[in-house]
């Protein structure tokens, strides 16, 4: 019974531990929100790309968005491979190519998380995106980003081609 009881007394302890370890503050466009890591995507869009202006963030994360106060350039708010219809894709990027969109955070990583997280998705629809593309295509490179230290996912920050890429500091 002592064992069971420095137990859940041990456990308890790491739980209010690990509650009252300050985590890092980050100021947004949106308030003060609070990472387990900063997050370096985050960071670098609020440095780099002004608020109001048009930032796609391809397949989608609206959280990078709406926390820098960016606008998404197309109507379709949530595109991802195997939830969408081609007319979707199609006006995604009609969208993107009409507003000449400067600014574009691309995760390529994203179809390869797809199998284990959603495992219904039809093969088909991963195997081409006619909106990443587009990017691949006209936009280039600046800076490669990773959310959090913790996370393999990386994020592209990316122009398009006839643009200068951010100055770096």
């Amino acid at each position: 019974a002592a064992l069971l009881l420095l137990s859940f007394l041990g456990f308890g302890l790491i739980t209010i531990l690990k509650a009252a370890r300050p985590t890092p503050k980050m100021e947004t466009r949106r308030g003060t929100v609070r990472f387990a890591y900063p997050d370096e995507v985050l960071a670098y869009v609020q440095k780099n790309v002004p608020e109001g202006q048009h930032l796609y963030v391809h397949p989608y994360q609206a959280f990078y968005t709406y926390m820098t106060a960016t606008v998404n350039p197309t109507h379709i708010l949530f595109l991802q491979p195997g939830l969408n219809t081609p007319g979707q894709y199609a006006a995604t990027l009609g969208d993107l190519i009409a507003d000449r969109t400067p600014f574009v955070l691309l995760n390529t990583d994203f179809a390869d998380n797809i199998p284990a997280v959603w495992p219904s998705t039809p093969a088909e629809s991963l195997a081409r995106d006619p909106v990443e593309d587009y990017i691949l295509k006209h936009y280039r490179t600046c800076q490669v980003l990773n959310p959090t230290p913790k996370q393999t996912w990386r994020f592209y920050f990316m122009v398009r081609a006839d643009l200068s890429c951010p100055a770096r500091p």
